[in-house]
Formats: C-alpha cells, structure tokens, sequence
C-alpha cells in the first residue's frame, strides 16, 4: 500500500508542475508595435491628436446617394454613398458619425447619430 501511495503523491506533483508551466507560458507581446491588447483582442493604436489635442482626420469622399439599412454580404461592394457593411454580425449598410467617419457630424436625412461605445450610427 505504501508503494500506491507514493506513486499517486508523483503524479500530483507532476500534474501540479504541468499547471503551473502551462500558466507561465504565455505571450508577452501578442500584438504589433503601437497596438493594445484588451479583451484578448489588439487593438490600433489611438490617434496621439497633435497639437492642442485635436485630432488629425483624413478627408472624406463621399460619392453617391448613401443606402443606409441596405442588406449586404461580407466583403461585397453593395453599400454605396460613404456606408459600409456591418456583416457578418449586422448584415445591412452602416453610416458612421464618429469623429473622423464619413458622416461626422452630418447624418443622411431622417437619421440622428448614436453613440454605442466603440463605434457611432447613424440611426
């Protein structure tokens, strides 16, 4: 009896180490440089706004009518106006109105701008 008992004590003992090697091996950097890692996600780096604070956009074409609420599939090119396609979680065309989107500060018609967190709708 004593033999099963030293051999069960072994094998918690190598169990308890594999946890704990398993635990450590972990990346330290998991995203690119300038990117954070939040919610096991990377995310881009955030605009450092300059001077003043302002913060440095692109300029926006818009060119057609937008289709806001248009269904749409991943990758085509269905939405038109300055929308994009929310799919695959929302399959229908989206407008932006967060700083820097095509339509900041300037819904279509009809539609207010919604802030949900990580991004702005026009809605």
């Amino acid at each position: 009896m004593k033999r099963v008992a030293s051999f069960q004590y072994g094998f918690f003992i190598v169990g308890c180490a594999f946890c704990v090697y398993i635990q450590g091996c972990e990346l330290k950097d998991p995203c690119d440089p300038g990117q954070t890692y939040e919610y096991g996600l990377c995310l881009p780096p955030v605009a450092d706004g300059g001077a003043g604070g302002a913060t440095v956009c692109e300029e926006v074409v818009i060119e057609g009518d937008p289709n806001v609420g248009d269904a749409c599939t991943e990758g085509g090119d269905e939405c038109t106006g300055g929308t994009i396609c929310g799919a695959p979680q929302l399959p229908e065309c989206l407008a932006l109105c967060g700083e820097c989107d095509a339509f900041f500060e300037h819904c279509p018609s009809g539609l207010s701008c919604v802030n949900l967190g990580p991004a702005s709708l026009c809605r």
